[in-house]
């Protein structure tokens, strides 16, 4: 599998990303841009990618807001990692 170059500078990315509301935005402009220079789109997932590596690099982009689906209930969840047996793993033993 060879990877992708989307051929997005960090700059144009940053532009993109600090001028909009939405990652849907972000696609939007960075789509018009890959067709301006010829080059494949940016996928909504390599966009997301993009900003949590910029981040963890100490760069301050804005956070979106995220649209979720359903809600999460996180209390039924974690009851259920306990229940399978996963729950007692992280507990320090001895």
């Amino acid at each position: 599998m060879t990877k992708t170059n989307y051929q997005v500078t960090p700059e144009e990315f940053v532009a993109a990303w600090e001028t909009s509301e939405t990652v849907d935005e972000v696609e939007q402009k960075l789509e018009k841009l890959a067709r301006g220079k010829g080059t494949p789109p940016m996928a909504k997932d390599i966009i997301l990618s993009r900003a949590s590596t910029y981040r963890h690099s100490g760069i301050n982009l804005k956070k979106m807001r995220r649209k979720h689906g359903r809600p999460i209930d996180v209390e039924a969840l974690n009851r259920l990692i306990a229940k399978i047996g996963r729950g007692d793993s992280r507990k320090k033993k001895g």
